[in-house]
């Protein structure tokens, strides 16, 4: 990959890994995270978290589902996320509870990911990462129920996506509506990620995928009130029996303004 996240480029040089490339990221996400009141990090499963020296900082105990085991790559150490082979197996992290992140001067989110390495990783699957008001689970489908509120990014196969989508969704519309945007992104085997979700102006939430801004959504695309209570997560959701998908996670920044 070869975009710029934050002046670098996420490709191995003669002089630099890309390993080194993730480190110098992490720390600079550190320290934009600490220049921030009210920081909170997120690490992994405390087995997997205390390994990588992480931690957490200002979030609740997390609700993980699916396996998460250090793994060591040519990127560094990651806690790789295996789903189930059965249909609807997922794996994923929601990150405290639903009271604690709303749509206001809050709300500045940040993912380090990476994808698997195999072709199943990312076929016959869903991907979701951004904040939603009730956990992720098997039952989640493209699109959200009327009554839940949601800011994410998706990839999903079932939706026929072939690039990484956005979408907001707001309980109090009509039904419960809900905006999709296209990033013209499309999803890589064994690629780093940088997801954020920036929703300090309420009514203009931004969404980057590695430093690049790829969508916008308006007070006109369906955004969740301040009132509505949401929580940081992710998922990754197989949607094929037979094969495990897998994803890897590094880092979750939920930082105020």
């Amino acid at each position: 990959m070869d975009r710029l996240l934050h002046g670098h480029k996420l490709a191995a040089s003669a002089t630099q890994s890309r390993s080194s490339i993730v480190t110098i990221i992490e720390t600079e996400l550190d320290a934009l995270a600490q220049k921030r009141v009210g920081y909170r990090q997120g690490g992994g499963a405390a087995s997997t978290s205390v390994i990588l020296g992480q931690g957490s900082v200002g979030l609740p105990a997390p609700t993980v589902s699916g396996a998460p085991t250090l793994v060591t790559d040519t990127d560094g150490s990651w806690i790789n996320y295996a789903t189930g082979t059965a249909l609807d197996a997922i794996a994923g992290h929601n990150f405290g509870s639903h009271t604690d992140l709303r749509l206001d001067t809050q709300t500045d989110l940040f993912f380090l990911m990476k994808t698997g390495p195999a072709a199943t990783d990312v076929t016959d699957v869903r991907i979701l990462v951004g904040a939603r008001s009730v956990v992720l689970s098997a039952s989640v489908g493209d699109a959200d129920p009327g009554s839940i509120d949601s800011l994410l990014f998706r990839y999903s196969t079932s939706a026929g996506d072939t690039t990484f989508k956005t979408k907001s969704r707001a309980s109090d519309g009509v039904g419960g509506n809900e905006t999709v945007k296209d990033t013209g992104v499309p999803i890589a085997l064994d690629t780093i990620y940088v997801f954020r979700i920036d929703g300090r102006d309420a009514a203009n939430v931004k969404y980057y995928i590695n430093g690049v801004l790829v969508s916008t959504h308006t007070s006109s695309d369906f955004l969740p009130t301040a009132t509505i209570g949401m929580s940081g997560q992710w998922k990754i959701h197989n949607l094929s029996a037979g094969t495990a998908r897998n994803m890897k996670w590094k880092k979750y920044y939920q930082i105020s303004n």
